[in-house]
């Protein structure tokens, strides 16, 4: 894997806008693994579209396994750049496994996913989550009616959250 530290905005970008309703991704499937990501997001304080560790969009059959990641939403110094530093960001994806990473001390959330669009298959598991403001695991519908089906979170640990925040935040945006 490669190390990667103290990025601006996210660790890891991969994005294929617009093709997950008609399943004709360019890119394909892609697998992150083993990857080391520290300190990204400090440079974009009021972007709550980045400022990830490991940031999809877009994609089918992305396997994120085996990473650390830290720091996200932090400098290096430990000073707080952003509130919305996430370990893993998923947007309109299907089809996606989130697996046995360890994500530690992330402004926002260790893992969170976002549609504007149907989501299924989204697998999130044996993880260690630990220290995350807000929530460890948080899945929203982007504030849209659309499905999310055939979502599985199991067997993740999470630990040290704030006192207010949530461990697994499933939540609808629709009102």
């Amino acid at each position: 894997g490669c190390n990667i530290h103290n990025c601006g905005w996210t660790g890891i970008y991969s994005i294929d806008v617009g093709t997950v309703p008609e399943g004709t991704s360019k890119i394909g499937k892609v697998s992150i693994s083993g990857n080391v990501i520290t300190h990204s997001g400090g440079n974009y304080a009021a972007d709550q579209a980045g400022n990830a560790g490991i940031h999809i969009a877009g994609k089918l059959g992305t396997s994120i396994t085996g990473n650390t990641i830290t720091d996200c939403g932090y400098d290096p110094d430990g000073t707080l750049q952003t509130v919305y530093g996430r370990g893993v960001y998923l947007v309109d994806v299907a089809n996606v496994t989130v697996t046995g990473n360890a994500i530690k001390h992330c402004s926002r959330s260790g893992v969170e996913t976002s549609s504007n669009q149907d989501v299924d298959g989204v697998v999130i598991s044996s993880n260690i989550i630990t220290d995350c403001a807000e929530q460890c695991i948080k899945l929203s519908n982007g504030g849209t009616t659309n499905q999310h089906t055939g979502i599985l979170i199991t067997d993740n640990v999470m630990r040290q959250f704030l006192s207010d925040g949530h461990g697994i935040n499933i939540y609808d945006e629709t009102g």
